[in-house]
């Protein structure tokens, strides 16, 4: 058999480099466009275990209603379409995606459809507890800080977002690549 024709290695194409960025980057322009549009209906895949780990940690209950999101029965928090973390999700699943091209080699239908699930539920699970942390982190800094008429309180609750978004994005990098390094290998 020739050198160059070898049935017992998968040769796939590869798209380059740039051309896969760009292709992510229009993917969460994409998103970032629709983002505006999705309703709390449209975002209860998100919503709903938010408020579920929220109330099980603030030991409320929350009530649904469409125009509002999740209203904590006291009224204090209202978790809306603008918690969601869908850009996050987004974000997440972008990396993921990107790390999973840049570690595989050989291309195999069922390997690739299992990583990439993996790489979705962890973006799916990691953009959950993010956002209740957040949430979470906010509500107790601002209660703690309720006597303070000089704390600001949109400011602190977007901060937190920051860093929580910070950690766990990290954190999910670092697990997936982790993960798909030791898959591969």
């Amino acid at each position: 058999m020739s050198k160059f024709l070898s049935l017992d290695k998968a040769v796939t194409p590869r798209m380059s480099k740039n051309g896969f960025v760009l292709i992510l980057l229009v993917f969460l322009l994409l998103v970032g466009a629709i983002n505006r549009s999705l309703t709390n209906d449209q975002l209860q895949f998100l919503l709903y275990p938010i408020q579920i780990l929220v109330g099980h940690f603030e030991n409320s209950r929350f009530q649904y209603f469409s125009e509002f999101g999740y209203v904590q029965t006291n009224g204090l928090i209202t978790i809306n379409a603008s918690c969601s973390g869908v850009m996050f999700f987004a974000v997440l699943t972008a990396v993921g995606v990107f790390l999973f091209w840049r570690i595989s080699s050989a291309f195999n239908w069922v390997r690739a459809a299992a990583q990439f699930l993996i790489v979705l539920l962890l973006a799916y699970v990691v953009t959950i507890v993010a956002n209740a942390s957040r949430i979470l982190l906010s509500i107790d800094i601002l209660q703690m800080a309720h006597g303070f008429t000089w704390f600001p309180n949109k400011f602190a609750h977007e901060a937190f977002g920051i860093f929580s978004f910070l950690i766990f994005s990290t954190l999910y990098y670092v697990s997936v690549k982790q993960i798909l390094t030791r898959w591969t290998n």
